[in-house]
């Protein structure tokens, strides 16, 4: 179990009343988790290695005054306590926890903030030295002829790592390298690696996966779903209904003393990255709504696929009878973001689910659509879900199955039928069956069809199997028998009935069992 250690500034605006009441709650949900009592951190940032050491951290929650301006300074006494590479999260407080005409209430979204922080930190991977890269620091004063001779300042830049066991790359995915806005990704000798020296983290292609191969460690799925979950449900009274505003930094919120009190920040480095279960996730939870920046422009060049993420979300929520006014995009002008927002804090909460599916979108649409009784069929060119359908002209070749890379296509040879079944929780719509069939029987529907998840796994095309004539045995599909039969007869093959009436080791062609 690893020990977090939650290390508040004074300059936050906490007083030693609410310090303590946040102690008390952050100490009693999370075991291994100590804070400490506030510190001039920002005055002195030395103080954190220190309290660091004294406490024995493995992973660190900074309740910091200003993120921003001392970033730097944190991570560098971080790095002097040798803390592990992205073991320390920063969380922006100034503007959270400032005094209000509701003091109680400020202190407790202070409290659920920190929560969700340690949440995240939490159930982020385990990082490797391949998860980070160096980098130089943005400068925030102009650069001097004496500053030449001393050393640029440096961050740590996440990146992406690779999980090469669950990786598809050998059966010719190719999906993450084509999504990469940088050419971090590229395969060599059918093996996946990552151009540390270009990645800039945006996590564009960890959607993209159908696999689930690669991802961030600090900022993982995983991760950011506890971080969501504890933000929900981590028991504050003064918080009684409360919404999710993801935000990235090239739109940052508005300052926290300028938002309901209830719109809780969850920060990404993209919003390319998010998953469509994460927002879904939220509103099942009981969420009054979500808040998701406008993708109007993206360094990343993730704005056009964010902007149909949104679209497809907001047509889901309608079609769930959850409600499209539940989905609020913000658009750049910063008094627009506060009257969107306070609109979505004053909804009533959303009817939570019973029992809410982890990371499992297909799962949760289900427990969505028989909640509000409904089927819900749509096609989405941004949907991570998709249909197969097989036409006769199958001859259940095996060429879908092989190269599916969630497996969500089988091929299962019996003793007197094949079959070909598809999966449809499985499938992640990324269309390398089609392509892959010599038939031309497969066509891929990319969307979201909750009649067809109810039933899991179906068989698509089935057969029955060719025995050979000379020992009985089992050696190929029926319909395939007949394709071969046919493009060998208009070869002109000799000994055709050889080929397909016996099995190889008949005809003399011995194969391994």
């Amino acid at each position: 179990m690893r020990r977090i250690l939650v290390a508040l500034c004074s300059c936050a605006g906490l007083n030693k009343e609410g310090a303590d009441r946040i102690r008390q709650a952050l100490e009693g949900r999370f075991p291994g988790v100590v804070v400490h009592p506030p510190l001039p951190l920002c005055q002195t940032p030395s103080l954190l290695a220190q309290a660091i050491r004294e406490k024995g951290a493995d992973g660190v929650v900074v309740g910091a005054c200003a993120e921003a301006e001392h970033h730097l300074a944190f991570e560098r006494e971080a790095q002097r306590a040798r803390l592990a590479p992205l073991a320390l999260l920063i969380v922006d407080m100034e503007g959270w926890t400032m005094p209000t005409p509701k003091a109680q209430v400020a202190c407790a979204r202070a409290g659920v903030i920190l929560a969700g922080a340690v949440a995240r930190l939490q159930a982020g991977r385990e990082p490797t030295p391949n998860a980070v890269r160096l980098r130089l620091a943005p400068l925030s004063t102009p650069l001097t002829r004496r500053a030449l001779f001393r050393l640029p300042p440096v961050r740590l830049q996440e990146v992406a790592v690779v999980e090469s066991e669950l990786c598809a790359a050998q059966r010719g995915c190719r999906l993450c390298v084509q999504v990469c806005p940088y050419q971090a990704l590229e395969t060599a000798d059918d093996t996946l690696m990552v151009l540390r020296e270009r990645c800039e983290g945006c996590g564009l292609c960890v959607p993209a996966c159908p696999t689930g191969a690669i991802d961030l460690s600090a900022t993982s799925l995983p991760a950011l779903r506890a971080q969501v979950d504890a933000l929900l449900t981590f028991p504050e009274a003064h918080l009684p209904h409360r919404a999710i505003a993801f935000t990235c930094p090239c739109r940052p919120l508005p300052p926290g003393n300028a938002l309901p009190p209830s719109v809780l920040p969850v920060a990404v480095p993209c919003l390319g990255l998010l998953t469509l279960d994460i927002p879904l996730r939220a509103v099942g939870m009981g969420a009054t709504g979500i808040a998701l920046p406008e993708p109007s422009s993206c360094p990343h060049q993730s704005a056009q696929v964010v902007r149909e993420r949104v679209q497809l979300l907001g047509n889901l929520l309608e079609a769930l009878g959850i409600g499209r006014e539940r989905l609020a995009v913000l658009p750049a002008d910063a008094q627009a973001q506060k009257d969107a927002l306070r609109r979505l804090a004053n909804l009533p909460p959303s009817a939570p689910l019973d029992a809410v599916p982890a990371g499992d979108l297909p799962t949760l649409l289900l427990a969505l659509s028989r909640r509000a009784g409904v089927s819900v069929r749509m096609g989405h060119p941004a949907s991570p879900l998709g249909i197969v359908e097989v036409s006769g002209a199958c001859t259940l070749c095996g060429s879908c199955a092989t190269v599916c890379p969630p497996s969500a296509l089988l091929l299962h040879q019996g003793d007197r039928e094949a079959t070909l079944s598809f999966h449809s929780h499985r499938c992640t719509a990324c269309g390398m069956c089609a392509p892959a069939c010599p038939e031309g029987a497969i066509a891929l529907w990319r969307g979201v069809d909750t009649a067809c998840l109810a039933q899991g796994m179906r068989v698509v095309a089935r057969t029955p199997q060719a025995l050979c004539r000379s020992c009985g045995r089992p050696f190929m599909p029926l319909a395939l028998v007949k394709k071969v039969q046919t493009v060998l007869a208009q070869q002109g093959i000799p000994n055709l009935e050889a080929f397909t009436t016996l099995c190889p080791d008949c005809r003399g062609f011995p194969t391994a069992r």
